[in-house]
């Protein structure tokens, strides 16, 4: 038999069992080994009748095991496949690895794992996969899947197959008309590597996993993606650590009617969310829900965002932290979306350049905040920055947030934003910490109303070098910003005024409203006078 790594069976009690691995024993009449496995196996999580799993195994775990609520009268074959890692010790790397599966129930917890009813061992030649095994649920119950391979499998991988035999109700098909495959897959801690599509219509990320470099993932439409809760380090936790990481490339197309959604597995917890770290992906159609951050884009990644919806959420008391967060060398463009509920709605931390345009960030902490070099709180001088962080907005909605509708935080900002609506923001509509603005930087055809609780600044900068032209923004009853305490620059740096709408501006906010996503559409503003 060949050498194995493993160190969770590490006892005497499976030692002694390991040495019959082989054997040509009928497992299915309980020898050792088949005891090993159920009793030794780590229980990974619960799946459906009709579920794949593409995992990738743990040298540090033997066994694995799955629980399967069935109805009762569904037939279930389970099959297993199972590759070795390219580090494993073994004679022969592209022989299928010798395996063993069992099926127990009822399954009542970890130490009551209930009887075994049908196994499934290696060949008369000892060194074999385990053949698939099919058995008839007599009752409505807990099964137990459990599977190992009897060799090093190292950082190798393993497919375990769920197909269910039976009426709708017993196989527990949704009944619904999607244009994806009805059933599961779940991912556990796997690379997704090469092109890969996903068109099941459940997808659940058991573990993180990673889109790596030079590989492609495809989510059709009506597919929904489930983000598992892990966090060991903090059981309290409202997010765990689970996320889908994006080095190669990404494309979610969802359609109208059938939306791509990202949301959390389980019903009181939320997941990570989307980490891009690579260029040229995209996301239209899509809801992103319950995560940490929904699409959080390190250094150099970028990705367009079009006709989705996300969503934070607050979870065991903690909240969401931002919709989009786009970090240094990052450009993204987020188009007839919206972004409700978090901490920070659209948050560039040093990013480049992010493009907003037809959409809508409201009820989050910040709508849109931008960190950019040198902030000041007051009328200092700071050095010039090397590099712009632009913000161009365009017919968006930023309304009713907690507290600013856009905070620029940073010096040598490129801020940009005309036909939109800036309204019942709690408090400035726009505030400017920086001590020195880009050139052509402007706040124009803006509706601008409502906002600092109706009663102070809706507009304020600390600027001192630089300018920026406020013209022709409708600031409902007053008729000079300069003049009022609408607006505020007590650094005196440079404003253009040339005059302001007399009247509402009826095209600011998103345009074609009719097109837009359900969601989105549902969640533009309405203005008392419309």
């Amino acid at each position: 038999m060949r050498t194995n790594r493993f160190a969770l069976l590490a006892v005497p009690a499976i030692a002694a069992a390991l040495t019959a691995a082989c054997s040509t024993e009928d497992v299915a009449t309980g020898t050792d080994i088949g005891e090993a496995i159920e009793r030794n196996a780590k229980i990974v999580d619960t799946i459906g009748p009709n579920a794949v799993v593409e995992g990738q195994f743990d040298p540090r775990v033997r066994a694995y095991g799955y629980v399967v609520p069935l109805k009762a009268g569904a037939k279930i074959t389970v099959s297993l496949e199972a590759k070795g890692g390219a580090d494993a010790r073994r004679d022969d790397l592209d022989a299928p690895l010798d395996t063993q599966l069992a099926v127990n129930a009822p399954y009542a917890s970890k130490t009551a794992r209930g009887a075994r009813i049908v196994a499934s061992e290696d060949g008369p030649n000892g060194e074999a996969p385990a053949p698939p095994v099919t058995f008839q649920a007599d009752r409505d119950q807990n099964y137990l899947v459990t599977f190992m391979s009897n060799e090093d499998t190292g950082e190798g991988s393993y497919k375990l197959t769920l197909t269910c035999e039976g009426t709708d109700f017993q196989c527990q098909r949704a009944n619904f008309d999607k244009p994806c495959t009805p059933g599961q897959l779940f991912v556990q801690g796997a690379k997704i590597e090469g092109n890969t599509k996903w068109e099941q219509c459940e997808v659940v990320i058991l573990e993180s996993a990673t889109v790596p470099e030079g590989s492609t993932l495809t989510i059709q439409p009506g597919v929904t993606v489930k983000g598992n809760y892990i966090d060991p380090q903090s059981p309290n936790s409202g997010f765990g650590t689970v996320s889908l990481t994006v080095e190669g490339l990404l494309q979610a197309a969802g359609t109208k009617e059938a939306p791509v959604a990202f949301t959390s597995f389980k019903e009181d917890r939320g997941w990570g969310g989307i980490v891009v770290k690579s260029k040229g992906n995209s996301m239209k159609n899509v809801v992103i829900e319950k995560a940490r951050i929904g699409v959080d884009i390190p250094n150099g990644g970028n990705i367009v965002v079009t006709d989705s919806l996300i969503q934070g959420v607050t979870m065991q008391g903690q909240r969401s932290e931002a919709g989009i967060r786009a970090q240094e060398d990052v450009e993204a463009t987020f188009t007839r979306a919206l972004v409700k509920g978090f901490q920070r709605g659209l948050h560039l931390a040093n990013a480049q350049k992010m493009v907003v345009e037809d959409s809508v960030i409201r009820e989050n902490g910040v709508g849109i905040q931008v960190d950019g070099a040198n902030p000041i709180s007051s009328c200092g001088s700071a050095p010039q920055p090397p590099r712009w962080h632009d913000p161009i907005i365009d017919h968006t909605d930023i309304v009713e947030n907690e507290t600013h509708g856009v905070f620029i935080n940073g010096s040598d900002v490129l801020v940009q934003i005309s036909k939109s609506n800036l309204v019942n923001n709690k408090q400035q509509a726009l505030l400017i910490w920086g001590a020195a603005l880009a050139p052509e930087s402007f706040f124009r055809e803006n509706n601008v109303y409502g906002n600092n609780n109706d009663a102070g600044q809706e507009v304020s900068t600390v600027h001192r070098r630089g300018s920026i032209d406020i013209s022709q923004n409708y600031w409902k009853e007053i008729s000079d910003p300069e003049l009022s305490a609408n607006w505020a620059r007590p650094c005196n740096g440079e404003v253009l005024f040339t005059g302001f709408a007399p009247t509402l501006i009826r095209d600011a906010g998103p345009r074609d409203q009719d097109s837009l996503a359900p969601g989105v559409k549902k969640g533009c503003f309405k203005h008392a006078a419309q």
